[in-house]
């Protein structure tokens, strides 16, 4: 049996260098594919698993290709068989005219199963909720686990502090040699002595000192200090509060005849991501919700997503509901308040939205946003979007946010409104991100 033995062990690191790249690769192909994840109707409707299954592409294997044939160079080698310099050795390509199935390697395409908190955290990293506010009323201790910034004379064994107790037997050690060189007035060569040889009992070691009966024959150097119950230190377990700003978001969503399966589905996505985000982040925060047609109802999240469509459309009924619910349980002295209102656009009373809307807005929100769903039929028809988002707009002098992709939202920063058009999918990180553009860094 042979042993390979070498000096140099740099092939390991550049095993753990290509781990690393690896890895970087797939994470990257991860957060490329995330987006597109967002409106996955199986994530958004699955109830209690915190998996997702993301499709991305497979990363393919280095491996050696032997002769290509580059047109114009000539790639040379060594091999043997019937050959000639020049032959072409490679698989023969397809015509693409060729109307038979084709033989040839596809794409690879592979499932990565990740976590729901990791698919938010790397969508949403830099997102938090604007216009956070530590408001005098508002802050509250929040438990969040243990400490052990107390110490204290008495406890148990494995809450022993180490350290402490070391410092607390070294002053005691110092204060008692002190005190014998200054009672029986002698260096601090013969103090250590008769302190060691009364069994660092101090006053048995002053008289030693005074009858001159030290033992000469004990090196000072070795005398070091000696722990006893009264340099006992222990950590101090006490329940650690942190204080935390409290919010709460009031989520509305319209749930009339007019709102199809993919308007409800557009919502859904949108909301489904924004209650996870919220609820990941923010550990004091409360989300309420809201449907109506024609009447308003304060309903759970589960009923929440899954009710079905029916009825007109009074939209005002809703924006009444939270105004009654910010005026009864949330003041905005003590709360940051968030109201967030999905529909397509279609109402019947016009007349009455604005004035209620503008009751809700002139509440001190942090925030209100409108999304319009899936107005697709209304550019078939030659309309650019709902009467509402049209009438918000203008009422408000929103003013439009540049995404840089023909994305269409809306903002007054002053008055702290955002809305915006969902017509796809691919519009529901957008909507997202306008939401969330403040920086997590007060919670």
């Amino acid at each position: 049996m042979s042993i390979v033995n070498h000096d140099s062990w740099d092939l390991s690191e550049k095993c753990r260098k290509d781990r690393q790249r690896h890895n970087e690769k797939i994470d990257k192909a991860i957060r490329d594919a995330a987006r597109d994840t967002l409106a996955d109707e199986s994530i958004i409707t699955k109830k209690g698993d915190r998996t997702v299954r993301i499709p991305v592409r497979g990363l393919k294997e280095w491996k050696f290709i032997y002769d290509r044939n580059q047109k114009g160079k000539k790639i040379g080698g060594v091999g043997q068989g019937n050959v000639k310099p020049g032959d072409t050795i490679a698989k023969k390509q397809l015509d693409s005219n060729d109307p038979k199935a084709g033989n040839s390697p596809g794409e690879d395409i592979i499932d990565v199963e990740v976590s729901l908190d990791y698919l938010l955290e790397i969508m949403f990293d830099e997102l938090g909720l604007p216009n956070l506010e530590d408001k005098e009323k508002l802050q509250n201790l929040v438990a969040s686990g243990f400490k052990f910034e107390s110490i204290t004379k008495k406890g148990i064994y494995s809450q022993l502090h180490k350290k402490k107790t070391i410092l607390e037997s070294m002053k005691r050690f110092s204060s008692d040699i002190r005190e014998i060189i200054e009672v029986a007035q002698t260096t601090e060569d013969l103090a250590k002595k008769a302190y060691y040889q009364a069994k660092y009992n101090i006053k048995e070691a002053i008289e030693i000192v005074k009858s001159n009966t030290v033992d000469l024959s004990i090196d000072s150097s070795t005398v070091n200090p000696m722990i006893n119950d009264d340099d006992l230190r222990f950590r101090l377990i006490e329940d650690n509060f942190i204080e935390e700003s409290k919010a709460v978001v009031i989520l509305m969503c319209d749930s009339s005849g007019s709102m199809s399966k993919e308007k409800k589905y557009l919502m859904r996505g949108l909301f489904f991501w924004l209650v996870q985000f919220l609820k990941k982040c923010y550990a004091q925060i409360e989300i309420r919700f809201i449907t109506h047609d024609v009447e308003a109802q304060l309903v759970d999240e589960d009923l929440f997503f899954k009710k079905g469509e029916g009825g007109g459309t009074f939209c005002y009924t809703a924006f009444d509901m939270a105004s009654y619910l910010i005026d009864s349980e949330y003041s905005t002295k003590e709360w940051n308040i968030y109201c967030l209102y999905c529909s397509d656009g279609d109402s019947w009373s016009i007349e009455k939205d604005l004035p209620s809307l503008n009751n809700l807005i002139d509440k001190d929100l942090s925030l209100f946003g409108y999304y319009e769903t899936h107005p697709s039929m209304r550019r078939f028809y030659g309309l650019d979007e709902g009467e509402l988002l049209s009438e918000i707009v203008e009422h408000f002098n929103l003013k439009v946010i540049d995404l840089g992709n023909n994305k269409e939202f809306y903002k007054n920063d002053d008055k702290r409104i955002v809305c915006g058009i969902i017509k796809d999918r691919d519009d529901i990180f957008p909507a997202l991100k306008v939401t969330l553009y403040g920086k997590r860094d007060a919670k």
